[in-house]
């Protein structure tokens, strides 16, 4: 299980897999993007813009974890 917590609202998303916290986060926005990938490049947009940090879209987990590095979210991994 994997869950992760986005400091900014305290707000907790799990699933089983980082795809499937994914589309919970992505689900949970008020006006969604079309699609996850579509998503993940709009934070990573944004972020850019706030703080110049670099966020990779190109999967999931790779996305959560340079949003916990910039420290924006954290993650946790339950075994």
């Amino acid at each position: 299980m994997i869950s992760i917590t986005v400091h900014d609202n305290g707000r907790v998303y799990s699933g089983d897999s980082w795809e499937t916290v994914l589309v919970h986060l992505h689900k949970d926005q008020l006006v969604p993007e079309k699609t996850e990938l579509r998503y993940m490049r709009a934070v990573a947009r944004r972020t850019k813009m706030w703080n110049g940090s670099l966020i990779r879209c190109s999967n999931p987990e790779l996305f959560f974890r340079d949003l916990e590095e910039q420290g924006l979210i954290a993650i946790n991994v339950l075994q």
